[in-house]
């Protein structure tokens, strides 16, 4: 989510360049666009990785973006926008009729055939905790797949 809340803040501060002395560049990228906001977006999210940050640290950092531009953050976050579903949000949308499927639990992709899978069986525990129903589908985290995961989705009865 975090790599969602960042490019949905640099888009939402309609800028045409980025100063990235937050995370010690000390450059400026350009930000006209999908393809330059993906760039910087990216650039933060593996400043972030590489600091090992938290959720926590990630939430705080999005918070210093927000602020450097003048948005809300808290407002964003009492919103729900690109926040994580509560057990009470998810299950309150499944009795709505939503089909609640699976997602890598920490919305990371693990290149480990174990991490992977511990990821969709804690999710998969979660949504059938939430939801009473055993979830069968995959969606990958911010598109990012590989072919190795094919076999190992399919390990564990993932259909699609």
């Amino acid at each position: 989510i975090f790599n969602l809340m960042i490019n949905y803040l640099i888009w939402k501060a309609r800028i045409s360049e980025m100063d990235l002395s937050l995370i010690g560049t000390g450059k400026c990228m350009p930000t006209r666009n999908e393809g330059e906001r993906a760039q910087v977006v990216q650039a933060i999210v593996h400043w972030a990785d590489s600091r090992k940050m938290t959720t926590s640290d990630k939430n705080h950092f999005a918070s210093e973006v927000a602020a450097r531009f003048q948005i809300d953050y808290d407002e964003l976050v009492r919103s729900r926008i690109l926040q994580i579903m509560s057990p009470q949000e998810i299950a309150a949308a499944a009795k709505g009729g939503a089909q609640v499927e699976l997602h890598t639990h920490r919305h990371r992709t693990p290149r480990d055939r174990d991490l992977f899978q511990r990821e969709i069986r804690e999710n998969r525990a979660h949504i059938l905790e939430c939801t009473g129903r055993d979830p069968v589908h995959f969606c990958y985290p911010s598109g990012d797949y590989a072919l190795a995961f094919l076999p190992w989705l399919r390990e564990l009865n993932v259909k699609s």
